[in-house]
């Protein structure tokens, strides 16, 4: 289904709108849809403004996010230190792979109370043997997000593990949400150029984000030394049957595998395609020519 540029350069603002985010020049180049062109600029319905020598694009009528988005960078500066250290801590860890942070915090965009998100990948083989290591070890540094938590300011919540040969995203689920999740997903640490296997083991975000995934390739991890691992390899089984014990009386809508652990009680691919065909519709376009685009 072919689609206009300036079609592509309203459903990458609409896309930033839903998060409130309002988009740099660079940021709307850097995340444009499908093809590698700058977006247009100029279009009816979008505006921009100048705060702190900085342009900011944003849909007409959504000045607003802009002082939300300077906000969120604010109180994201202390998350990320906080996120750092936790992350060089966890490379301690042998079977642990990498340590990158998802959500909100990915972009600068974290509420004040928010968590921060963290994604692992593990030796193969150690999946679950990994995730007892990493909760054990958050849990002692007091900043474990629990479940039933109710303030959960600056908690780490430990939702995504993945080994190192099961990075790829599922076919089912390789859309406009997860190609951003990919792109966006800072890594902290990383041992044996896991970060960069990550990538190239999602090619296919390159028929949503071509931009973006090129500019992956080049980012920089702080690095840690390959170490054995056989003895935790051992012990997988019985951490796989015990957690899964553990587990029974609570499972709701998490993934439970031997190559992908994820603990995401909502979906958040309902809301936002939700959010976002109600702002696409503004402009004619359609939902799916986007969010679930196949390259011709």
């Amino acid at each position: 289904m072919r689609i206009s540029s300036e079609s592509l350069s309203y459903a990458a603002l609409a896309y930033a709108d839903i998060f409130e985010y309002p988009l740099t020049l660079r940021e709307w180049r850097l995340f444009s849809l499908f093809i590698s062109r700058p977006p247009v600029k100029k279009l009816a319905g979008v505006e921009k403004r100048i705060v702190n020598a900085t342009t900011y694009y944003f849909l007409r009528g959504r000045e607003k996010i802009i002082n939300t988005r300077l906000s969120r960078t604010h109180f994201a500066l202390s998350k990320w230190k906080k996120a750092a250290i936790v992350a060089r801590a966890l490379g301690r860890i042998p079977t642990v792979h990498l340590v990158g942070v998802t959500g909100g915090l990915a972009m600068n965009n974290a509420k004040q109370d928010d968590d921060i998100d963290l994604y692992c990948v593990t030796e193969k083989n150690t999946l679950w043997m990994t995730r007892f290591l990493v909760t054990i070890f958050v849990s002692l540094l007091g900043v474990r997000r629990t479940p039933k938590a109710k303030d959960v300011t600056d908690m780490f919540c430990l939702n995504m593990f993945t080994t190192v040969d099961g990075m790829s995203i599922p076919v089912g689920e390789r859309d406009l949400f997860s190609a951003h999740e990919v792109v966006q997903m800072v890594p902290l640490w990383e041992r044996k150029g896991t970060y960069r296997k990550f990538i190239l083991h999602n090619r296919w975000v390159k028929n949503y984000l071509p931009t973006a995934w090129r500019k992956c390739q080049a980012q920089n991890v702080a690095c840690g030394e390959k170490i054995n691992v056989r003895i935790l390899t051992l012990l997988e089984p019985v951490a796989r049957i015990l957690q899964l014990w553990y587990m029974k009386k609570r499972h709701t809508s998490e993934v439970l595998g031997d190559k992908i652990l994820r603990f995401h009680p909502k979906d958040a691919r309902v809301w936002i395609k939700k959010k976002l065909q109600k702002r696409l519709a503004k402009y004619d376009i359609s939902l799916d020519s986007v969010f679930i685009h196949q390259l011709e």
